[in-house]
């Protein structure tokens, strides 16, 4: 009797519906990102981003996150901050500043790719 419970227990665990995502979601993601970053293929652009992310419920402060960003092109140069981070391309050099762990990273860059 003992071992038909546990069996039960097993298979009810066992036998739980998951998730997974299809490729299908994965391209029509994909694509959706590419028409929404079109903008950027114009020479000049100069956007204001807003990012808030919440759980429910809110328990801590650290349960919500809200930066603001600027991002900006001038030809080929290009520019992103959020307060924390920053990210600049120019002259085939991509430079990410981030002020919370003072770090500068350089890296050599292809313009010819983006």
């Amino acid at each position: 009797m003992k071992s038909k419970h546990s069996f039960l227990i097993l298979l009810l665990v066992f036998c739980q519906p998951c998730f997974c995502q299809e490729k299908t979601d994965t391209a029509a993601m994909i694509k959706e990102f590419k028409k929404v970053m079109e903008f950027t293929r114009q020479p000049f652009v100069y956007v204001t981003t807003t990012t808030t992310v919440q759980s429910q419920p809110v328990l801590d402060a650290q349960d919500t996150l809200r930066t603001q960003g600027v991002f900006y092109k001038n030809e080929t140069d290009l520019y992103y901050s959020t307060g924390q981070e920053e990210m600049y391309l120019q002259d085939s050099l991509l430079v990410q500043v981030n002020h919370d762990r003072k770090t500068i990273w350089i890296s050599r860059n292809d313009a010819k790719k983006l």
